[in-house]
C-alpha cells in the first residue's frame, strides 16, 4: 500500500493563526511576505500581485495550517452561496503554487492528498520587522530554530487601462502599456518569473540556506537586467563558479547528471539565466504530465493526403487527452512549432512540454504506414520509437493501438489501467466522411474568407458520406456563422443557415461540447450574451480542454462586465493554446481591461515572434495610449503597417494619440485617413473618431455627423437589437454634448439622464466610460441649472457606479479620466489633482488626455497652479515636439 504523505505537524512559537484578521494584517510563509489587503506576495523586492479568489483559498488554508481541507470544504467557504466547479479550485491552487515558486515535486507550501484535498503544510508566521533601506535581509530563529527571512517591502508600481476591441472570432473595444523597468507580476505565462527556492522546507536553522536564496535573487536580478551586457567571459568566469555552487544547494532534487548537462548547454550569460526562468506557462503539478504531439510529416510525396497526418496528430491528441494525468499542447501551438527552425529542447520549453510526441505517415496506394516517436524535454533524445503499418480502412484501429503504446510508453504514475480510454471515437464509421471532416476543420482554421468556403464543400461532402455524422452538421454551422465576420455573409442569412445545422448535431449526439460551441457562437452574434454564456459553459463543461471554447467564453464574460471571470477563462484557454494568435489577442485584451499595460507589453514580443499576428501590435499600440506615452504609439505605428481590419484600427489610435497632444493638424489629417479606410461604411467605430474630433474641438457640424452615422446604423435591418439599444446610449451622450455646447443645460440634462437610463436597462460593458462621462456632463449642467442637491446626488450615483464597475476588475485609462471628469464637473480641483497624481504614480501619464474632452477646460487654470502638473505640460510638450518628427502613412 502507497505510503500516504506526512504532513509537518512541527510546532512554532506564533499567534493563533485561526484568527482571520490576524492574517488580514500580514504574515510570512518561508521567505514570502503575504498581504492579503494588499493582494499580493512579496520576497526579496519583488512583488507578485494575487487575484482576490486565489488569496481566498490561501487565507482559508492559513487558518488551519497543517491539517487537510477537503475540496468541498474550500469551496463552500471560498465561493458560499455560488455554485462553480472543482476545476476553478484547481486553478487557484495551480496559481497560489506558481506565485509561491512551489513548483519542485517537494512541495514546500502547499501539498495535494489525493482523494483528500489540501493542507498548507509551512505555519503563518508575523512579519519580521525591517529597517528602512537596509541592502540585506535580516536573518532571525525562531525558539524553535526555524529559519525566517527579514523581507524589505519595496512597493511596485502597479499600472492601469481600459480594453478596446477584441480579436478573435467575436468582434468589440478600447486603449493602453507601460514601464520595461517593473517586473510584471507573476501571471499564468510569464517568462520573467521570480527564482525557485529551494525544494524542501527548511525547518532547520540553516543560515546558509536563507543566505542562498537572497543570493540567488540578487544574481537572477543581475542575469536578466545585465545579461546581455556583461561579455561572456565574464559570464564563464567568476558567475559560472557562483552559478554552479548555487545550483548545488538549490535545485538538489535533479540529479548531478541533469545539472552537467544543463549547464553544459549553457553558451552566454542568458542562458544562465534561462536556467532561473520559470517557463511560459503554469507550471507542471506532480498530479499531471505534459505532452506536445507536433504534427506527423507526410511523406507519401503527394500533398493530397496531407489533411491524413493532420488528422492523424489531431485524433491522437484528442485521444490522450480523454485520459486523466495527461495535459496535452493545443494543436495551433503544437503546429506554430513546425515551421520554425528550433530544436525539441527549445519546442519543449515554449509548450511547457516534458515530452515531445512527432512521426511520420507515408501512403502508399491503400497501404499505411506510420511512425511514431517520444522524446525527453531536458536531454532532447527519443526515448521511445515504434512503427505501425496496416490498410487506410483500418486507420482508427491504428490510432487506437497508437495512443495506447503512448499512454504505457509516458508511464505516468497517476494513469492506471483503470482509467485508461484509448478507444478512438470518430463519430462515423465511414472513412471518407472521416477524411472530409478533417479537411473541412483543416480550413476552417485558416480563418479567412477563401478558407472558410473550401471548408463549407468539404463538411457538406462529409454529410453526404455519412448524414448522421454530428461533428460534420456543426463544422458546417460554424463555417456559416463566420462567412458573416471572415466574409460578406449577411448576419440574418448566416444564422438561418447555421440554425438548423446545430439542432441537427445536438440531436445526433446531445453531448457535443463542439455543438455547444458553435450555439454559443451563433448566440454572442445576436449579442444574446447571456444565452452565450451557458452554451460555453456547456461545451466548457463537456470538453474542459477545448481552447475555443474557453475563449469564446471569455469574450463574453468581458461583454457581461466580468473582467476577472474573463480573465480566468484566458488563463485556461493560452495554457492549451499558448501560441494561437487570436487566444493571444484575448489574453491581452483582458489585461488591457483591468490597466495592467505593463504586462501586455512585457508580453508583445514573445507573443509576436510566434503569431506575427497584427492584433498583437494593436494590444501594444492600445497599451501605449493608455499609459499617455504617445511618441511609443506613433513609434509603434511607423514600424509596423498593419493590414485588413486592424488597419483602421491602427489608424483610429494614432488619431486618439494626437488629440491627447492637442496636435490639431495632424489630428485632422489623421481623421481623413480614417474615413477613407472606412471607405462609406457606417457604425460605432468611424463615429467614434468622428465624435472624439469633434467634442475636442467643438465642432459641432461634426458631432451631429456622428450621430446622423450612429443613428442610420442603429435603424438598419440587418443590425443587431442589442447593438441597437447600445448605440443609442451613445447617441444620447452625443446629443446631450451638443445642447451642452449650445448651452441648453435643460435639454442636455434630459439627455444625459437618458444615456444613463439605457445602460441600467441594456447594459454595454464597452460603454463603461461612456456612461461615466454622462454623469459627469450631467453633474456639470445641473450645476449650470442651480440644482446642486441634485447634482451632489448624481455624483454620489457616480461614484457607486464607478466602484460597481472595479469591482468586477474594470480599470485603466478611460475609466481613471471618466473619475477625473467627475472630479472636475463637481468642481472639486483638489480630487481631481489627488486623482491625477494617483496615476502617475502607477506610471501613467492623463494629463494628455484632459486635451480632449471640454469637461476639464474650466479646472484648466488651477490645475496649472501645480509644480507637478506644470512637469507633465512641459513633458507632454516635448513628446509632441518629437512626434512631429515621426511621418506616418496615408492614402
Amino acid at each position: 500500500m502507497d505510503k500516504q504523505p506526512t504532513i509537518n505537524t512541527e510546532h512554532h512559537s506564533s499567534p493563533p493563526v485561526k484568527d482571520e484578521a490576524w492574517l488580514n494584517n500580514g504574515f510570512t510563509l518561508h521567505e514570502w511576505l503575504i498581504e492579503p489587503l494588499k493582494g499580493k506576495f512579496t520576497t526579496s523586492g519583488h512583488s507578485v500581485h494575487i487575484e482576490p479568489k486565489v488569496m481566498d483559498v490561501l487565507l482559508c488554508l492559513a487558518k488551519r495550517p497543517n491539517e487537510v481541507l477537503s475540496r468541498e470544504e474550500i469551496l463552500n467557504t471560498v465561493w458560499a452561496k455560488v455554485v462553480v466547479s472543482e476545476e476553478v479550485l484547481t486553478r487557484c491552487i495551480s496559481e497560489l503554487r506558481s506565485a509561491l515558486n512551489d513548483t519542485s515535486r517537494e512541495r514546500r507550501f502547499v501539498r495535494t492528498l489525493p482523494k483528500r484535498g489540501y493542507s498548507l503544510i509551512v505555519e503563518p508566521l508575523p512579519p519580521v520587522s525591517t529597517t528602512t533601506n537596509t541592502t540585506a535581509n535580516t536573518i532571525t530563529n525562531t525558539t524553535t530554530n526555524t529559519t525566517t527571512t527579514g523581507l524589505t517591502r519595496n512597493a511596485s508600481a502597479e499600472t492601469a487601462s481600459q480594453a478596446t476591441e477584441i480579436v478573435g472570432d467575436t468582434p468589440t473595444s478600447s486603449p493602453s502599456s507601460s514601464n520595461k523597468k517593473d517586473a510584471p507580476p507573476n501571471d499564468d505565462i510569464l517568462i520573467d518569473q521570480p527564482l525557485h527556492s529551494s525544494p524542501h522546507e527548511t525547518h532547520h536553522g540553516s543560515k546558509s540556506i536563507t543566505l542562498t536564496i537572497n543570493l540567488i535573487a540578487l544574481l537572477r536580478t543581475l542575469i536578466v537586467t545585465l545579461g546581455r551586457v556583461f561579455s561572456i567571459a565574464i559570464a564563464g568566469g567568476i558567475a559560472a563558479l557562483v552559478i554552479f555552487f548555487i545550483i548545488g544547494v538549490m535545485f538538489d532534487n535533479r540529479s548531478s547528471g541533469e545539472l552537467f548537462n544543463q549547464l553544459a548547454s549553457v553558451n552566454s550569460l542568458d542562458d544562465i539565466g534561462q536556467l532561473f526562468i520559470e517557463p511560459a506557462v503554469e507550471k507542471t503539478t506532480t498530479e499531471d504530465i505534459n505532452i506536445a504531439v507536433l504534427p506527423f510529416l507526410n511523406l507519401s510525396g503527394n500533398e493530397k493526403t496531407d489533411y491524413l497526418s493532420a488528422g492523424l496528430t489531431e485524433d491522437i491528441r484528442n485521444t490522450l487527452i480523454r485520459n486523466g494525468g495527461i495535459r496535452v499542447a493545443a494543436r495551433t501551438s503544437s503546429q506554430a512549432m513546425v515551421d520554425q527552425a528550433i530544436g525539441i529542447r527549445e519546442i519543449a520549453r515554449k509548450l511547457n512540454a516534458q515530452h515531445i510526441v512527432e512521426g511520420t505517415l507515408r501512403v502508399i496506394n491503400n497501404s499505411l504506414r506510420i511512425t511514431v516517436q517520444v522524446s525527453d524535454a531536458i536531454s532532447g533524445y527519443p526515448t521511445w520509437a515504434e512503427t505501425y503499418s496496416g490498410e487506410l480502412n483500418h486507420l482508427f484501429d491504428l490510432q487506437d493501438n497508437i495512443a495506447s503504446d503512448l499512454i504505457r510508453a509516458l508511464n505516468p504514475s497517476t494513469i492506471t489501467t483503470t482509467n485508461v480510454n484509448t478507444r478512438f471515437t470518430a463519430g462515423t464509421d465511414n472513412i471518407a466522411a472521416y477524411d472530409h471532416y478533417l479537411l473541412g476543420r483543416h480550413h476552417w482554421n485558416l480563418r479567412t474568407k477563401e478558407s472558410i468556403e473550401t471548408a463549407i464543400g468539404y463538411f457538406q461532402r462529409a454529410i453526404d458520406q455519412d448524414e448522421n455524422f454530428a461533428l460534420a452538421y456543426s463544422g458546417l454551422a460554424d463555417c456559416y456563422l463566420l462567412t458573416h465576420l471572415y466574409g460578406e455573409e449577411a448576419l440574418d442569412s448566416a444564422i438561418d443557415k447555421a440554425s438548423p445545422l446545430i439542432e441537427k448535431s445536438l440531436a445526433l449526439n446531445p453531448n457535443s461540447a463542439e455543438a455547444y460551441a458553435s450555439w454559443g457562437l451563433l448566440e454572442s452574434f445576436l449579442e444574446h450574451q447571456e444565452n452565450a454564456r451557458r452554451y460555453y459553459q456547456k461545451a466548457v463543461e463537456l470538453n474542459p480542454n477545448y481552447s475555443m471554447a474557453r475563449m469564446w467564453l471569455g469574450s463574453v464574460l468581458l461583454d457581461l462586465g466580468d473582467v476577472f471571470s474573463a480573465h480566468e477563462q484566458y488563463q485556461v484557454a493560452i495554457r492549451l493554446d499558448p501560441l494561437h494568435p487570436a487566444v493571444q489577442a484575448n489574453y491581452l485584451q483582458s489585461l488591457l481591461s483591468m490597466g495592467r499595460y505593463q504586462d501586455v507589453i512585457s508580453h508583445v514580443p514573445q507573443f509576436y515572434d510566434t503569431s506575427q499576428s497584427d492584433a498583437i501590435i494593436m494590444m501594444e499600440m492600445m497599451a501605449y495610449l493608455g499609459l499617455g506615452d504617445y511618441a511609443r504609439v506613433l513609434e509603434t505605428a511607423e514600424r509596423y503597417t498593419l493590414s485588413g481590419k486592424y488597419e483602421m484600427a491602427q489608424a483610429q489610435i494614432v488619431h486618439q494619440a494626437f488629440l491627447a497632444m492637442n496636435m490639431m493638424d495632424r489630428a485632422l489629417e489623421q481623421l481623413e485617413y480614417v474615413k477613407q479606410l472606412n471607405n462609406g461604411h457606417k457604425g460605432k467605430r468611424i463615429a467614434a473618431s468622428l465624435a472624439a474630433h469633434a467634442i475636442a474641438n467643438e465642432e459641432l457640424p461634426l458631432l451631429q455627423t456622428a450621430i446622423n452615422t450612429l443613428n442610420e446604423y442603429a435603424n438598419t435591418s440587418t443590425e443587431k437589437a442589442y447593438s441597437s439599444q447600445c448605440y443609442l446610449e451613445y447617441i444620447a451622450l452625443y446629443s446631450g454634448i451638443q445642447s451642452w455646447f449650445q448651452s441648453d443645460y435643460t435639454e442636455a440634462a434630459s439627455l444625459f439622464q437618458e444615456s444613463i437610463r439605457l445602460n441600467e436597462v441594456h447594459s454595454c460593458y464597452h460603454q463603461a466610460d461612456i456612461t461615466l462621462t454622462s454623469y459627469a456632463y450631467l453633474i456639470k449642467s445641473l450645476r449650470e441649472l442651480g440644482e446642486e442637491n441634485k447634482s451632489h446626488q448624481t455624483f454620489i450615483a457616480a461614484t457607486e457606479h464607478l466602484r460597481s464597475l472595479r469591482q468586477k476588475g474594470q480599470s485603466g485609462t478611460l475609466l481613471a479620466i471618466a473619475e477625473a471628469a467627475l472630479f472636475a464637473a463637481a468642481d472639486d480641483t483638489d480630487k481631481l489633482f489627488q486623482s491625477l497624481m494617483e496615476w502617475q504614480d502607477k506610471g501613467v501619464q492623463l494629463y494628455g488626455f484632459l486635451n480632449s474632452s471640454p469637461i476639464f477646460k474650466d479646472a484648466q487654470q488651477s490645475l496649472l497652479t501645480h509644480p507637478e502638473i506644470q512637469s507633465a505640460a512641459r513633458a507632454l510638450e516635448e513628446m509632441t515636439q518629437r512626434c512631429r518628427q515621426i511621418v506616418l502613412p496615408t492614402i
